[in-house]
This record gives structure tokens, C-alpha cells and sequence, in this order.
């Protein structure tokens, strides 16, 4: 999962319970545990009205937005999954073997 971090960070701020989530210099996006869960409780109500083989099971926040000049994004903003999953296949199979129970927790 890619986040807005800038829009994220915008809500943050306006909220009374505001988390330490923080970009910082190079623009790398830190999510603390409240946003995260924050996350998890859209995608468990989310899931509640899908059939089980369209549910997320797990997920994990990236910590850069996909762009165009990284080259996870087209020209018209499609993302090019080719190029995703290669970039972040120890991401991926982590959160796989998380699955089976040999992985972190993630």
C-alpha cells in the first residue's frame, strides 16, 4: 500500500488525537501505530462485505508514493505491476511467509 503522505499528513495535523507519523527530510513517510491501525479498521469493515477471496488479508505501508519517475507509474498514472512487484519481492515475500508462519510479523 502507497500513501498520499502529504494529504496524510495534512489529516493528521487538523485531528486532536494527531499521531507522530512524520515525513521527513528525503520524504520518506513514517507511520506510527495509530494511523496503522486506523488502517486495519477501514480494511476489516471493508472486508466484512466482500467475499472471502476478494478480502485483504495483509498489507503494508510502503514507505515512498509510487511516481512516474521511479518508474512504478505509467504516463497516465496506471500502475505497472511488473516493475512493483520486482522492486518490493522481499516485501512481498515476506508477508507470504508471514502466512505460513515462518515470517515476521509484519
Amino acid at each position: 500500500m502507497s500513501l498520499n503522505c502529504y494529504r496524510i499528513g495534512w489529516y493528521e495535523s487538523k485531528r486532536d488525537d494527531a499521531t507522530t507519523d512524520v515525513i521527513d527530510s528525503s520524504g520518506w513517510f513514517h507511520t506510527g501505530d495509530r494511523l496503522y491501525e486506523r488502517i486495519q479498521r477501514i480494511i476489516d469493515e471493508t472486508n466484512a462485505t466482500l467475499p472471502r477471496y476478494s478480502t485483504i488479508e495483509h498489507f503494508k505501508i510502503l514507505p515512498l508514493s509510487f511516481t512516474i519517475e521511479s518508474g512504478e507509474l505509467t504516463p497516465t498514472l496506471k500502475l505497472k505491476r511488473r516493475v512493483i512487484q520486482e522492486k518490493y519481492q522481499s516485501i512481498i515475500d515476506l508477508m507470504y511467509a508471514s502466512t505460513k508462519g515462518e515470517g515476521a510479523n509484519l
